[in-house]
Formats: structure tokens, C-alpha cells, sequence
């Protein structure tokens, strides 16, 4: 059984969010860490992280996401954190 990465998550519309996070991401990439960014068009808010889930349920999961409807709201970004911790550093986030 062939399993995925998944996660639930929106996108960010807001061109000067974006740009702003990406200016992050130039500053962190400055410090000489071997980073990898998120390409400026895939940065999103993950709503739920599903973890590795079977191929054959993703249809099912955007369907139902998919019915799914919500008005637009505003969202503040206060600072960035890091998982697992900021000792040991997977991925860094903004929030």
C-alpha cells in the first residue's frame, strides 16, 4: 500500500504576505544554514497535519474537504517557531 504525506491547509492569497515571507526566508537562507525553502507559490496554513495516509484516501478526503465553505478572514503572523524545537530544527514556521 503506497502511503502519502498529507495535510489539510489553504492557501495564502495575499501577494504581500507572501512577499514578506519570502524576504524571511532570504534572511534565514543569509545565515549560511542549509535550508530549504518552500517555493514562494506552495506557502500555505496547514490546518491539520494527517500523516502518512493510503494513496487510495485522498480523493476521498478532498471530496469531503471539498464540500467545505468558510468566508475569508484576516490573519496575523506574530513570529516564527520551529519543529520539533528550535534545538533540533525540521521545520521552521510563521505564525
Amino acid at each position: 500500500m503506497e502511503l502519502v504525506r498529507s495535510f489539510i491547509a489553504f492557501d495564502i492569497e495575499d501577494e504581500g504576505v507572501i512577499r514578506e515571507l519570502t524576504r524571511v526566508q532570504s534572511i534565514l537562507l543569509e545565515t549560511g544554514a542549509d535550508l530549504k525553502v518552500v517555493e514562494p507559490r506552495n506557502i500555505h496554513v496547514t490546518i491539520r497535519f494527517l500523516g502518512e495516509i493510503p494513496l487510495t484516501m485522498i480523493d476521498r478526503v478532498y471530496g469531503e474537504m471539498s464540500k467545505i465553505v468558510f468566508s475569508p478572514f484576516d490573519i496575523e503572523i506574530r513570529g516564527l517557531g520551529a519543529f520539533p524545537n528550535i534545538r533540533h530544527i525540521n521545520v521552521i514556521w510563521a505564525g
